[in-house]
């Protein structure tokens, strides 16, 4: 075997492997320059492989098919690493002018190829094609050059894979125009700075792919967080109104739900005698007591919480109950006894989450005017209490 086949062979394999892989990430990452970089990858392949005999035997055995094959793949791989460049290196790191050229570069250079097929025996626009090939060949090198001094990490893995490269295709083009005769070993040197290229653009891909991944997630938790406080009531850590309204249909397509209003009572007193830390710090024990299981709970505003919960009313009323002893064992400060009250309903198809609170609203209403500390059914005939908790003459903890 000839070195010659053997370093093919070496190098169709290296390029097998990238287009693979890079397909494959695309899938996930849809990042344009995985395809325009698979697309150079084939299109260097296909221009070694029609630069050979390996693989071809009698199927392209006329010259001047092969000939023409090559032209196109090198075409394609020279037009293409302008997309490339443009998609793959970070934002902001190429001028506008620059973005401008490398967008025009395709065109310049396809425009040249029906010179190359079909009137490659004028001198003179061989010549110009050669100029033309040349001046993309710069343009790609000074796009890289500076996208790397405005600080694009990926315009460094690509210094060293384009230097061979960019090098080599200036050396042949150049000695094409200079002598008017192909480069006696431009197979074997191109070959060579492709295998190079491909490998370290390889690496910066995966580096590129690993920052992209990186930025997104940044970017969906930053948006997560967002729409977190969007839908969050600062102060007490649990969701408000809006948070509420998002979740009211799904809760209750999961299956049949209850809503209650909780209302804590006589709260004004204890922000006027107190003062509204320890008022705040009240509000917090409170819905941390609401808080838990299935329950969805939110700040209506004030000192007015909404639940939305599939558990039992019975859970639900405890809960409200619970209020006092974790106030108690949470704000020290505030020796008076904090309670609440609750009003519930269940919403039916029908309604909407304002229906359903004013319903529920209504209950409370019903709960506050029979004595506090209590939780009264909307649904029931006469707005029964679910469980009466302790009347507002009980005792008061000491200080």
């Amino acid at each position: 075997m000839l070195w010659s086949d053997l370093l093919t062979g070496m190098f169709l394999g290296i390029l097998l492997l990238p287009i693979i892989y890079n397909l494959g990430l695309y899938l996930a990452m849809r990042g344009e320059f995985l395809i325009w970089f698979s697309v150079r990858a084939l299109a260097a392949a296909v221009m070694v492989i029609a630069s050979t005999d390996l693989w071809l035997g009698s199927a392209l055995a006329d010259p001047t098919a092969r000939r023409m094959i090559e032209i196109v793949a090198l075409d394609i791989g020279v037009a293409v690493c302008a997309l490339f460049l443009l998609s793959y290196v970070e934002a902001g790191t190429l001028s506008a002018g620059m973005r401008r050229w490398l967008h025009r570069a395709p065109w310049l250079v396809f425009a040249t190829t029906p010179l190359a097929l079909f009137l490659d025996h004028v001198d003179l626009l061989a010549r110009g094609r050669h100029v033309v090939l040349m001046g993309v060949i710069v343009l790609l090198a000074a796009g890289v050059v500076q996208a790397l001094k405005r600080g694009s990490r990926a315009a460094r893995f690509h210094v060293v894979a384009w230097l061979l490269i960019l090098g080599s295709s200036a050396v042949a083009v150049g000695h094409e125009i200079l002598f008017n005769a192909e480069l006696e070993i431009w197979i074997e040197l191109i070959i060579l700075a492709l295998t190079v290229e491909i490998i370290f653009t390889s690496i910066g891909v995966s580096d590129r792919v690993i920052m992209l991944k990186r930025e997104r997630d940044a970017a969906r938790l930053a948006e997560r967080e967002k729409t977190r406080a969007a839908e969050t009531d600062p102060l007490t850590g649990v969701f408000n109104r809006r948070g509420l309204d998002m979740r009211f249909d799904a809760a209750r397509r999961s299956g049949p739900v209850a809503l209650a209003i909780v209302d804590l009572d006589h709260f004004k007193a204890v922000n006027d005698r107190f003062g509204h830390d320890i008022g705040d710090e009240a509000l917090q024990a409170a819905a941390a007591a609401l808080s838990g299981g299935e329950r969805i709970v939110a700040r209506l505003g004030g000192e007015e919480f909404a639940i939305l919960t599939s558990g039992s009313l019975r859970e639900l009323d405890a809960a409200r109950a619970a209020i006092p002893e974790v106030v108690a064992e949470r704000v020290p400060a505030l020796p008076i006894r904090v309670s609440a009250s609750m009003g519930l309903t269940r919403p039916g198809p029908d309604d909407s989450l304002t229906t359903a609170l004013k319903r529920a609203d209504q209950a409370l209403y019903h709960a506050k005017a029979t004595g506090r500390d209590r939780t009264v059914d909307a649904d029931l005939p006469s707005q029964a209490a679910v469980e009466s908790g302790m009347d507002e003459d009980a005792p008061r903890r000491a200080a």
